[in-house]
Formats: structure tokens, sequence, C-alpha cells
């Protein structure tokens, strides 16, 4: 059995923050990755696996517009054989969502508010929308009542991920910046053969 190597995730987990500067794995953000089993499967026999990532960001006065995460060769995610929930439910009421759509865990994210600082707490929570999309209803509970829908978009047989983040998210309140500080989230789930991340 072959060992799944999380540095190349590491490595590869980039920010594309307001003014088209990236940000990858600098003193300004830094992810961390776990996976369960660390024993990966074969192409005949694949492993469900769980995937994890911890994000920090330390970049104030910049909002972040999208998050890429590449993985390694031997780690594969998909929302095929799933349960799908439409964009339009994940928005208006995600509780209406099909049992078996999640995409894993509820998550959650941290952001402060412009100049002020004002520290922000969300939830996140993923849905499979299609075999190569993933949506995360994001929800702000700490007074100002944000929710919205972001997209992640799978491509590379697989092996990437872009998660979108949306202007309302950026900008939640009165024209203000939310910066994003940190992020944690977990990808799992099985469905018959189908996994949502496999190795």
């Amino acid at each position: 059995m072959r060992k799944l190597i999380l540095g190349a995730v590491a490595a590869s987990a980039t920010l594309a923050l307001t003014g088209g500067v990236a940000a990858g794995q600098t003193a300004e953000a830094t992810l961390k990755a776990t996976v369960s089993p660390k024993d990966a499967g074969t192409a005949r026999n694949p492993k469900n696996t769980k995937l994890g990532f911890q994000m920090t960001v330390n970049k104030p006065k910049t909002t972040v517009e999208f998050i890429d995460l590449q993985l390694p060769a031997g780690l594969k995610m998909s929302g095929k054989g799933f349960k799908r929930c439409p964009l339009a439910t994940v928005e208006s009421d995600p509780s209406q969502c099909p049992a078996g759509s999640k995409a894993g865990p509820l998550g959650t994210a941290e952001a402060v508010l412009g100049a002020t600082n004002q520290p922000l707490h969300f939830t996140v929570q993923s849905y499979v929308l299609s075999s190569t999309t993933f949506a995360f209803y994001v929800s702000e509970s700490t007074g100002l009542q944000v929710q919205a829908p972001l997209t992640g978009r799978i491509s590379d047989a697989g092996r990437h991920l872009r998660i979108t983040i949306p202007f309302e998210l950026r900008q939640p309140v009165g024209g203000l910046d939310a910066s994003l500080t940190g992020l944690k989230q977990v990808f799992s789930g099985k469905r018959g053969s189908n996994y949502i991340v496999s190795s």
C-alpha cells in the first residue's frame, strides 16, 4: 500500500486576492491538510477518504475572490453518484436539500470587517450540485445575518477544486471589505461505491 503525500496539497493552495495578487504557501496564507486513511487504494479498488484542510490568511484589507486547491496524484474529488441539491434550494432553504447530498460535515470560516476589524464567524456546509460542482452555504450569525451560497468547480480529473467567493460575502455590509482570516473544511462522503474523495 502506498502512502498519500499531502505536501502537494499545501503547496498548491492559492488565494486570489483583490487586485489580482495571488498568495500561496507563504507567511500571508498557509494551509494544513489531513487525510484519513493514510494508505491509498488502487485504481481498481479506490478507498473512501476523508480530506480536511485548515487555511489561515494574514493579509489585512484584502478580500479573497477564489480559493484554488490542487490535490496530489492519488487523490480525487467527485460528486458522481450522490444525491444533488439545486443551487436555488441551497440559497433559499438548505434544510430542504435531500439527505445524502452533503459533501462533508459543517465547516467554519473567520473574517474581519473593514477598518473596524469586527470579527465575523461563519458556518460553511457543502452540498453536491453535480458530479463536478459543489455548493457551499455560508451563514454568519454574529449580528449581520449574512447568508449566501458559493460554488466550487472540480476539474483536472478531480484533482483541482476552485471555490469562488461571491461579492456579497467579500463586501457583506455597507461597502466594507471582509478579509478572510481562516477556513476549516472537511470533504467526505460515501454513496454505494462512490466517494466524495477517493484515493
